[in-house]
């Protein structure tokens, strides 16, 4: 069974203002078999990155079928024993080289001790343990790829797919990475890689596939496609008289040996023929095989014309290619470090989510953006003390009031400036390339990233309540355990408006994102003039549609208690248990519908 399999797929995209749709693959079927190092060749635009997009989910072909380890290319569990390193990678510039390969690790479940032991040894073997500890936006561009090459290893898979790997690396870099991939196979771990860099693939490969235009033009082995493809003989003899020669162009002459260039067989038979017959003696008949270069030029030159004409790939179908057989298996897999991860499957998505909350709190609480927000909104908590001094006998009410506003809009546009912008991130980064190569669902990712952002608020939202409790306690003069719930509250509420924003950011731009949940918001607080306008809207249908409106959009009213509270009224547990278990549902029901809109986006 192949380790890859590629069948009739086709794949078009959408480009311009119109978006319509370009085809870029036309039928591809190919085969990757256990142990081999396989080549995907082909010119700029041809196809090749978005094959492997393919191949690893980020993209849905429109027909055709996608097998690794001979299971749903677009199943994550069939990316457990997978690597994979990205064109031109791009990873998260907050994190350390060693960070970043341990948080993948996590992402395939492996225990923190092998974590630990396994990014050492992956970094010392591509070459950047002085450097694992530097954050990665200092790298440069061959270090990316080494950091790179490392974290697509860190789960010893069976099945390494390397976009480009050479791309950016200096002759050493690219040296010590071909001999990487070399040891790979000597462990029996199968290679595919794309390459514009034919010597490399002609060093590395077993077999190759060449893509042209979307369409798989050959398919075979090396040895197989150079060894037929003779470009010239050097050829040379003693012992003839010059005279019995004069149809060859000698190109050299030493004592009694001539030396020829023959550019054609048949005319080599004829140049043995007449040295034999005139008693002489063949010294050398030296073949100059074309390279894969050569191949791949002509080949293309070739084709560009009746391509043009005629849209049908005349591929012959791999049962019928000339091949050899695919490599046996050289080395035995001792590790299970790739195998599915232990315990129950529960434990494995906790983790995951787990590790993308984390780097998702990491990477919004190191913007400096955020931090001028939360300073703003404490420099007005702040200010309301002096327009306290304004009012008689209210001062209190005043910074109760304002406090609660300044903690309330802040928290909201944090919310707002990093939710609509979590997936956008991802994707024009193309750091999401790598994550979702790991056997991680998409829910999980954006589950991950929710949690990541609601700790991040978390944090600001507390520190803003911590600063606006102690002024009210200093103006006051007492505990004002009342402003808790508010606080909390308030929260709850940015819980709604970041999942409405995920909700949004997974499929639109982040401006429309942004205009869509602010729009979200403002109606959300307007609820109850839905409820009020079912007496004046006439007909059956036009009051269904106020009814669904009024049921749909989140009341966000439900969580303003600001009046309450400054007025020091008591707000029960009753409240505060339905506002939560109705913030709870109408969360769960937005990142659902987030997943299901983000599941059927296609990541170009």
């Amino acid at each position: 069974m192949p380790i890859v399999r590629f069948d009739g797929v086709a794949k078009s995209l959408q480009h311009g203002f119109w978006l319509r749709h370009k085809p870029v693959l036309h039928d591809v079927s190919l085969r990757v078999e256990r142990g081999e190092i396989y080549g995907f060749l082909g010119p700029n635009g041809a196809g090749k990155t978005t094959s492997m997009k393919c191949l690893l989910g980020l993209l849905t072909p429109d027909r055709g079928t996608i097998e690794i380890f001979g299971r749903n290319g677009s199943e994550p569990a069939a990316r457990q024993k997978l690597g994979y390193l990205p064109e031109q990678p791009y990873f998260y510039a907050h994190l350390t080289g060693r960070e970043l390969i341990d948080y993948f690790g996590r992402l395939f479940c492996l225990p923190r001790a092998t974590r630990v032991h396994r990014t050492a040894e992956l970094l010392e073997r591509v070459g950047m343990t002085a450097n694992a500890d530097v954050p990665i936006k200092q790298y440069s561009k061959g270090m990316l790829q080494r950091v790179g090459l490392a974290q697509a290893l860190i789960n010893d898979p069976e099945l390494v797919i390397l976009d480009e790997p050479m791309s950016g690396l200096d002759p050493i870099g690219r040296r010590e990475i071909k001999d990487i991939i070399l040891g790979l196979k000597e462990k029996g771990t199968t290679v595919f890689f794309s390459s514009h860099i034919l010597g490399d693939a002609e060093a590395l490969c077993d077999r190759v596939g060449l893509l042209f235009e979307g369409r798989i033009l050959n398919e075979s082995s090396v040895q197989a496609l150079l060894e037929e493809r003779v470009r010239y003989w050097d050829a040379a003899c003693e012992g003839v008289p010059s005279g019995k020669l004069t149809e060859f162009a000698h190109r050299a002459r030493h004592g009694d040996r001539l030396y020829f260039r023959i550019d054609d067989v048949a005319r080599l038979d004829r140049w043995v023929d007449i040295v034999r017959t005139a008693g002489g003696r063949i010294v050398q008949v030296t073949p100059h095989r074309a390279t894969l270069e050569d191949y791949f030029v002509s080949t293309l030159r070739n084709r560009q014309p009746a391509m043009a004409g005629n849209s049908s790939s005349k591929r012959r179908p791999p049962s019928e290619q000339a091949d050899v057989e695919a490599p046996p298996n050289t080395g035995a897999r001792k590790s299970d470090l790739g195998a599915e991860p232990r315990g129950s499957r529960g434990d494995a998505m906790i983790d995951r989510v787990a590790a993308i909350a984390v780097n998702t709190f990491r990477e919004a609480i190191r913007d400096r953006i955020l931090v001028m927000f939360m300073a703003f909104a404490l420099l007005m908590m702040a200010s309301s003390t002096i327009l306290s001094l304004l009012t008689v006998g209210s001062e209190l009410k005043i910074v109760t009031d304002l406090g609660l506003a300044a903690l309330a809009l802040f928290g909201t546009v944090i919310a707002l400036f990093i939710g609509i912008m979590l997936v956008h991130k991802e994707v024009e980064k193309r750091t999401i390339y790598a994550v979702l190569a790991k056997p991680v669902p998409r829910w999980q990712f954006l589950v991950g990233k929710y949690f990541g952002l609601m700790l991040t608020l978390a944090v600001v939202v507390g520190l803003m309540a911590i600063f606006y409790v102690a002024l009210v306690w200093w103006k006051s003069g007492s505990f004002p355990s009342h402003l808790l719930p508010a606080v909390m509250l308030s929260y709850v509420e940015l819980s709604i408006i970041t999942a409405v924003a995920l909700v949004f950011s997974s499929f639109t731009t982040p401006m429309l994102a942004a205009l869509f949940t602010v729009a979200i918001y403002v109606v959300g607080h307007l609820s109850w003039a839905f409820n009020t306008l079912l007496d004046f809207v006439p007909g059956t249908a036009a009051r269904l549609l106020v009814s669904v409106l009024y049921y749909t959009l989140p009341d966000l009213e439900t969580f303003n208690v600001r009046s309450r509270v400054v007025h020091e009224l008591p707000i029960s547990s009753g409240y505060l248990l339905d506002a939560l278990g109705y913030a709870a549902a109408y969360t769960i029901g937005m990142l659902a519908l987030a997943a299901l809109l983000f599941r059927r986006r296609d990541l170009t």
